[in-house]
């Protein structure tokens, strides 16, 4: 491998890809919080709501369940 000139697209193909997995695992990670954390539990009326009325809605249900 020594001595071989670096391709640019190679790498920047690579790069791309490990980048997209990064993503995944975040977007992984973060949805497994939100559902411990029962923070989809609140959004499923599909309402808008403010931050203060998802927490009151999570508050509420932690204390039900």
């Amino acid at each position: 491998m020594l001595g071989q000139p670096f391709d640019q697209v190679k790498g920047d193909a690579f790069a791309e890809q490990l980048l997209l997995c990064f993503n995944g695992g975040a977007l992984a990670r973060i949805s497994s919080i939100g559902y411990r954390t029962r923070l989809f539990d609140g959004w499923a009326t599909g309402l808008p709501a403010t931050n203060q009325q998802i927490a009151v809605c999570r508050t509420t249900i932690k204390r039900l369940g």
